[in-house]
């Protein structure tokens, strides 16, 4: 099955390619303490005023940065997982 890539899926790649990938966020010009910064970085770079809103941001997508922890209500995910326990 092919997949088909819009022309708003484009313009948010060809932004990425352009203004993110292969870059390292710099934050110096925000607020340390606060633990958005990176998101409110990548918003920027995409052209996207910053902002905390779980809304659509650029052609009906969310802009989010990748983090190591998740927030969400109902996820059932065990907190350990036997058959991964080396010992």
């Amino acid at each position: 099955m092919q997949t088909t890539i819009s022309d708003e899926e484009m313009k948010i790649i060809g932004l990425f390619k352009e203004n993110v990938y292969g870059r390292s966020p710099d934050t110096n010009s925000f607020n340390q303490r606060h633990d958005g910064k990176d998101g409110h970085w990548l918003e920027r770079q995409m052209g996207i005023a910053a902002n905390a809103n779980n809304e659509p941001d650029l052609y009906g997508y969310e802009m989010k940065n990748s983090t190591g922890s998740k927030t969400t209500f109902g996820d059932w995910s065990a907190n350990y997982y036997i058959f991964k326990d080396k010992e």
